[in-house]
């Protein structure tokens, strides 16, 4: 996928506890091609609203992630090297 110019983009990583946001794109780089067709499968496509609803310990990883809106694809638990790949614009960004 690729990156919609001039919207506030963040990696998932970035995003704060509970704020929405929608998926923009995965970005995988070389020999994570496997990982982000993966994250395609589980549902973090362009426009999925998800908002993340948990941390991990130690070190906030994994994340607990809430995927789609209502009755959307569900709840996952991503690695912090899987989240990386998911940017996010967060509601309220143009």
């Amino acid at each position: 996928m690729t990156a919609n110019p001039g919207r506030a983009e963040i990696a998932l990583t970035e995003l704060p506890h509970g704020v929405p946001a929608r998926v923009t794109s995965i970005r995988a780089g070389t020999g994570e091609q496997a990982l982000a067709l993966r994250l395609l499968e589980l549902g973090f496509i362009e426009g999925e609203p998800l908002r993340i609803v948990a941390f991990g310990q130690p070190g906030r990883d994994p994340i607990g992630v809430r995927l789609g809106g209502r009755g959307g694809a569900g709840a996952f638990a991503l690695r912090r090297k899987e989240a990386a790949l998911v940017w996010v614009t967060p509601e309220g960004h143009p």
